[in-house]
């Protein structure tokens, strides 16, 4: 005689395993592992320049092609799902690796019991107990604490004596920095020929002329965005800069025609990235959007 399995058993069946593979991807153990490339990815790639965590998360995220937050089209429907899992995995495993990373890069106690920061063993991730959210009397009693998961960036914070919102903003001009370093060395150094005992340089101009047969209205019109996304962000930073488009409790005072611009601005970008990420490089057309805030009446916005 056989067993009748039933819809229940059957449902049982699927969260008993949904469960299991939800925890795996979510473990200790998965961002150690996860952690130990990025780390190593880090000293491959870096060797030992300042970091920009947005900005590499970002890179860890065009690996898959996937868009934090998930991803809309330009009429606003969603054209790719938001994978928290995912996104708070990135999180960890940037953060834990760049403290490796910068605190103990050549230390063989690096990830073991004898770390002065974590260790993760047995898939739990054991941590300093200064840098744990627990009472003072506990601290004064265990030296060592497990940490959950979910604290990752407050054991971050603490370790760098982080205060989130001064990051924040110090985050902004890292990446500005970044972006400036390596368009002048891909775009300039690469194509300057320097004499170091004259201390002179030449411009490659034949090799540069090499590197667009074939798809200079490409490269010019990528240029032309770049040109773009820079000139109309400047600009939006000018506006923000000006006192007189803050209101005294703090928010920024935005017309309705200049909101529009910004709108347009972005979506126009938005269509453009989804065409370069799809490679049609090809149909990349700007669409100049001039910054011009409006002298008509602003309304406040936490935005």
């Amino acid at each position: 005689m056989t067993t009748k399995i039933t819809n229940e058993d059957k449902l049982k069946k699927f969260l008993s395993d949904h469960f299991d593979e939800t925890r795996k991807q979510s473990s200790a153990n998965t961002i150690n592992q996860f952690a130990e490339l990025v780390f190593h990815w880090f000293n491959d790639v870096y060797e030992n320049q300042s970091l920009v965590l947005e900005t590499i998360e970002q890179q860890i995220y065009s690996m898959v092609k996937y868009n934090k937050g998930g991803k809309k089209d330009t009429a606003g429907f969603v054209i790719q799902e938001i994978n928290l899992t995912f996104e708070n995995n990135v999180n960890s495993a940037v953060k834990l690796a760049h403290l490796w990373y910068s605190k103990e890069n050549k230390d063989v106690k690096r990830n073991t019991t004898n770390s002065n920061y974590f260790y993760i063993k047995n898939d739990m991730m054991m941590i300093r107990s200064e840098f744990s959210n627990h009472p003072q009397k506990i601290k004064d009693k265990n030296k060592i604490v497990r940490l959950p998961l979910n604290q990752v960036d407050d054991f971050y914070n603490k370790v760098f004596k982080i205060d989130k919102g001064t990051v924040e903003r110090k985050n902004l001009v890292k990446i500005l920095e970044q972006l400036n370093d390596t368009l002048y060395k891909k775009l300039i150094v690469s194509n300057v020929l320097v004499d170091n005992e004259t201390n002179t340089f030449d411009i490659k101009y034949n090799d540069l002329a090499k590197k667009l047969q074939g798809q200079s209205e490409e490269a010019i019109n990528l240029s032309k965005n770049l040109i773009q996304i820079t000139s109309f962000f400047t600009d939006l930073l000018n506006y923000l800069d000006d006192e007189n488009n803050v209101a005294k409790n703090g928010d920024v005072l935005v017309s309705t025609d200049t909101d529009n611009q910004v709108k347009l601005f972005v979506g126009n970008q938005i269509y453009i990235a989804n065409q370069i990420e799809e490679g049609e490089k090809y149909k990349v057309e700007q669409k100049i959007v001039n910054f011009t805030p409006s002298t008509t009446k602003k309304t406040g916005t936490n935005n």
